[in-house]
């Protein structure tokens, strides 16, 4: 995705054991990602082959808060920094039909099919769905400094949907920043300015978090949901203006460490 304005832009995600949720909100496995065989050597579905294991579980912390009295105005109004790691986020379909994972983000050049929540140092963060700052609510602590972002909603391209075939997977980017809810000094912002309520963008370091996916069956796109899947059965396509409510969920815990997640619809 892309920054408008002197922000840097993210995507995330995290690694760990599947939980999946089908559309009447029940769940399926015991909490740990459910995988085919390592020894069979065996394809999913036509010839598609399965994905790799996790290299890692998930452990779980309180973290740090990433905003303290300390905390330098400079760090307000920039972005989450230029030494971000790039996560990879694993989504499966291991359930009988087609499904279209729904888009994240909204207005970027780049996509995410997931949403990221969680906390650091007991401070709720999440990966926004709006690519401009311009656009956060609360707005963003940016806005505040000597360079505010500057947006607009015009040119934006259409936001893609992620089709995956029966078996398929897709591996997705995510540069590991999120937002996180703040109180903006008014001494950062001028002379007798109150204090604001604001978003800052923040690295996604170790913590609890929660990386989720929604989707639904094929037969339910109100138009054509048809795409030339790549190898792992797995391709984009524009849903249309009319977007029907999803119905289908999948999640994973995340620990801000391991550096790959996996997101299963309909248990493995």
């Amino acid at each position: 995705m892309r920054w408008c304005g002197p922000v840097l832009l993210v995507l995330a995600l995290g690694c760990g054991p599947s939980v999946t949720l089908e559309s009447d909100g029940s769940g399926t496995g015991d909490g740990g990602t459910m995988t085919s065989d390592p020894d069979d050597g065996a394809d999913t579905t036509d010839g598609i082959p399965s994905p790799p294991p996790l290299a890692c579980e998930p452990q779980p912390s309180r973290g740090m808060d990433p905003i303290t009295a300390d905390t330098p105005c400079e760090t307000y109004f920039s972005g989450p920094g230029n030494e971000l790691r790039e996560i990879t986020v694993r989504i499966v379909n291991a359930t009988a039909d087609p499904i279209v994972v729904r888009n994240h983000l909204v207005g970027a050049a780049f996509w995410r099919f997931f949403e990221v929540t969680g906390t650091l140092g007991g401070r709720e963060v999440s990966a926004y769905d709006e690519a401009c700052p311009d656009f956060w609510e609360p707005t963003a602590c940016m806005s505040f400094g000597p360079e505010p972002p500057a947006c607009t909603l015009e040119g934006r391209p259409p936001s893609p949907s992620l089709r995956i075939e029966p078996g398929g997977w897709s591996e997705q980017p995510w540069l590991a920043w999120v937002t996180a809810g703040a109180r903006l000094p008014g001494a950062c912002i001028g002379d007798g300015a109150d204090p604001q309520e604001c978003q800052v963008a923040v690295t996604a370091g170790p913590g609890t978090y929660e990386v989720i996916a929604d989707a639904l069956p094929t037969d339910e796109c109100p138009t054509a949901c048809a795409c030339m899947p790549d190898e792992h059965g797995a391709c984009e396509v524009v849903e249309g203006e009319e977007r029907p409510r999803s119905t289908l969920s999948a999640r994973a815990a995340w620990d801000g460490l391991c550096g790959e997640v996996e997101i299963t619809f309909g248990g493995r």
